[in-house]
């Protein structure tokens, strides 16, 4: 499906009835990243929008150098067209900045999942993330049927010759997003929240997880041992069961 938000085109899938839940993906992907998670929800229970956020996947770039309040504008004026109330937002990453913004500003969260939720700043430089976020995940995760596609014409290039073949807008957007620390938002969460990060973790180390459930006012931290930066994808088992017992209220 595709809406036109802020004159661009933006793609989505839509799939289920009943509770609306927003996916989100982290940097660099697009909506085949979280098919694991679409696939994990009843689709009788959830009314699902799994996005491809704005300079990813089949969706246009922005317009101008988005911040993470132009991302969470985006997020609100979707929300408005598709006439969603009170969703719950699921992320990864990148997606996680987005999501802990519009809850922080008091916008209508029932609840969230984030695994491997960035939004806390950390000393390490833009190359390192860049690296991270377009390649380290590919060999890990040849096999993986649903994902065999998209990960072969990633490991193409490296990461850091994926972001200089990057659009300058794009590159520049990166930079906002790693340099905007959310630090001091994180009090103003109100709803419930699953955080769950990779023991081995190296984006998005697991003592952010540890700040964010200690900030945030009714957050729960799962730690999966030895998983990495998508823990979601080498635990699918295991994060489909706490994710759904949390979204049922079995985690509280």
């Amino acid at each position: 499906m595709e809406v036109i938000l802020d004159n661009i085109h933006i793609h989505y899938e839509e799939i289920g009835k009943g509770q609306p839940v927003i996916i989100m993906h982290g940097w660099g992907q697009n909506t085949e990243m979280m098919y694991s998670i679409v696939n994990s929800l009843d689709h009788d229970k959830y009314h699902i929008y799994n996005i491809d956020l704005p300079g990813f996947g089949q969706s246009d770039e922005p317009n101008t150098e988005y911040t993470i309040d132009d991302y969470t504008n985006f997020l609100k004026e979707f929300i408005k067209v598709n006439k969603i109330d009170n969703p719950i937002l699921i992320g990864h990453s990148f997606g996680c900045r987005i999501s802990i913004n519009y809850a922080a500003q008091g916008n209508p969260v029932k609840e969230m999942v984030l695994t491997g939720a960035a939004g806390i700043k950390d000393r390490r430089g833009l190359s390192y993330y860049a690296r991270v976020y377009f390649y380290k995940f590919s060999k890990k995760f040849i096999n993986f049927p649903f994902l065999k596609h998209y990960v072969l014409e990633a490991m193409e290039n490296s990461g850091s010759e994926d972001y200089r073949n990057s659009s300058a807008t794009m590159k520049a957007v990166l930079r906002n997003a790693v340099n905007f620390d959310q630090s001091d938002m994180l009090h103003k969460v109100k709803c419930p929240v699953l955080l769950i990060f990779g023991s081995n973790d190296e984006s998005t180390p697991v003592w952010m997880g540890k700040k964010m459930e200690s900030e945030m006012e009714n957050a729960k931290l799962l730690v999966y041992p030895n998983g990495s930066h998508y823990a979601y994808l080498e635990y699918i088992d295991q994060f489909s069961k706490d994710m759904n017992e949390f979204l049922e209220g079995g985690a509280n």
